[in-house]
């Protein structure tokens, strides 16, 4: 991707956005947003089913919205879907969909950026999802082909 993320400011009286910057660092694929609720940060997880996924920090300048990646983490899992935190912003809920994996990551008390796992849930304790991300699986039909699969 050239451009990976959009800043826009929406007028809430009437819906209108308007661009205020794009990003010039590539991110594949952000799939979730999660702002800090303290700190001019945002955090974005990428989502690919082939690759684990990253847990992005940005900088928010509070003036023109534009974006300065602070910091990137390995997200411990693949297809990165969700991110949380608690609510001393100490700890972030990651949840991987595809492998199905929850994991709990420090956050940095000075500048924000995630500081590494520090707890993880695996329900498969580390055995290789049946489904591939390079052969069809199929979600929606309940015949007895895709119960097989």
């Amino acid at each position: 991707a050239q451009r990976s993320l959009y800043t826009y400011s929406m007028d809430p009286s009437d819906g209108q956005m308007v661009l205020l910057s794009i990003t010039k660092d590539e991110v594949m694929n952000p799939a979730f947003s999660r702002f800090h609720p303290r700190k001019n940060l945002l955090y974005t997880c990428t989502e690919s089913v082939a690759e684990n996924g990253q847990i992005v920090t940005w900088k928010v300048c509070p003036e023109t919205g534009r974006l300065s990646k602070l910091a990137s983490s390995d997200a411990g899992g693949t297809s990165t879907c969700y991110l949380t935190l608690d609510k001393a912003c100490e700890n972030m809920l990651v949840v991987n969909y595809w492998d199905a994996t929850i994991g709990v990551f420090g956050v940095d008390p000075k500048q924000g950026h995630v500081d590494g796992v520090r707890s993880t849930f695996d329900p498969n304790n580390g055995r290789k999802m049946k489904a591939r991300h390079d052969k069809h699986v199929n979600h929606s039909q309940n015949d007895h082909s895709a119960q097989a699969e």
